[in-house]
């Protein structure tokens, strides 16, 4: 018998508090406080869900609202339904037409780190980013 490659689902009668990881492709429509950690998977936080936490994983797709820090070690996707706030880094990021976001961005190829002129850029501001027609 083959392991089925659909997503598990967090329904959005679901309420969860505390530290979250899975290690297969994760939706959540639920109501999430505390942390994702789901390094390498795709998550999906769905139109219905709402998230405060800070996050971590492969591919993030945001279509409901996150309150936090997200982290994607390939891409951050906030779609047209999406509202986050707070920083994002990855080393590609998409905005969509309509989407609200208010943090910083940094766009980081996978694997650097930072380093000493880009924590003095930090300091002066750069990659500040705020939504248009907010």
């Amino acid at each position: 018998m083959k392991p089925s490659t659909t997503a598990s689902v967090l329904g959005p009668t679901l309420t969860f508090k505390g530290e979250l990881s899975a290690d297969e492709d994760l939706i959540i429509q639920a109501t999430v406080e505390g942390s994702i950690a789901h390094h390498t998977k795709n998550l999906t936080i769905g139109e219905h869900g709402q998230v405060k936490a800070n996050i971590n994983a492969s591919v993030i797709i945001v279509e409901g609202t996150v309150e936090g820090d997200i982290t994607g070690d390939d891409s951050v996707i906030i779609k047209s339904t999406g509202k986050v706030i707070g920083n994002v880094t990855a080393p590609r990021i998409t905005l969509e037409d309509g989407a609200s976001f208010n943090g910083r961005i940094d766009m980081k190829p996978k694997g650097a780190k930072s380093s000493r002129s880009d924590d003095k850029a930090d300091k002066m501001g750069a990659g500040d980013a705020k939504a248009v027609g907010e």
